[in-house]
């Protein structure tokens, strides 16, 4: 893709500096575990996740957002489409994780059960078909205890300056609290994401 190779071009510039790292963060690259691995070797990827409502919740609220900006800009909407960013608004091309979009044609990306069953597909699938090329790191176990999650974190990525890494736990932050109404939310969706989540955090560093 476009993306890995200007990844691949930044990283050679670098070749010379044996210190040197080169952070890529995309939220598409979760349907790219694969390739990357391929591509980048020696690549550490690590997928962060959050209490399964909570994480639906931030993502519908951006999904609303970028809806706005779009149909108020459309600048914007070319410009980001243009960029490969197609993960809310009108741009918005969900990643078909093992076929789950054609099960819930009917369902409107903006309501929280469509981002709780996006959310269902795309963890599952990470879980149990590429689990061996990722590392795992849950946000609340962060927010309860940075420092413990900041030395795990550190000992993934070979952080040969920990001290300075360490000390970046002053600016952690405990994330919002989105307001959540799961009245009509199908009961055994709701089941299915706790279990993952419980799976992912025995997973998780």
């Amino acid at each position: 893709s476009e993306m890995c190779i200007r990844d691949r071009k930044i990283i050679s510039l670098k070749s010379n500096d044996q210190d040197a790292r080169y952070i890529s963060k995309n939220n598409l690259n979760i349907s790219r575990i694969r390739y990357l691995r391929k591509v980048f070797p020696n690549a550490v990827i690590i997928v962060p996740f959050r209490e399964p409502l909570q994480h639906a919740a931030s993502l519908l609220k951006q999904h609303l957002n970028f809806n706005k900006i779009h149909a108020e800009d459309d600048f914007a909407r070319k410009y980001m489409r243009d960029i490969g960013h197609f993960d809310f608004g009108h741009n918005l091309r969900p990643v078909n994780f093992n076929g789950w979009l054609k099960k819930n044609r009917e369902l409107d990306p903006g309501t929280i059960e469509f981002w709780l069953r996006y959310w269902v597909a795309a963890y599952n699938y990470l879980l149990t078909e590429a689990h061996e090329y990722l590392t795992f790191f849950s946000y609340d176990k962060f927010v309860e205890n940075p420092s413990g999650q900041m030395e795990k974190l550190a000992t993934a990525l070979k952080i040969k300056d920990r001290q300075n890494f360490l000390n970046l736990v002053g600016e952690i932050r405990s994330p919002k609290v989105h307001d959540t109404d799961t009245s009509q939310t199908d009961k055994e969706l709701l089941t299915q994401a706790e279990t993952l989540y419980r799976h992912l955090l025995d997973a998780a560093l």
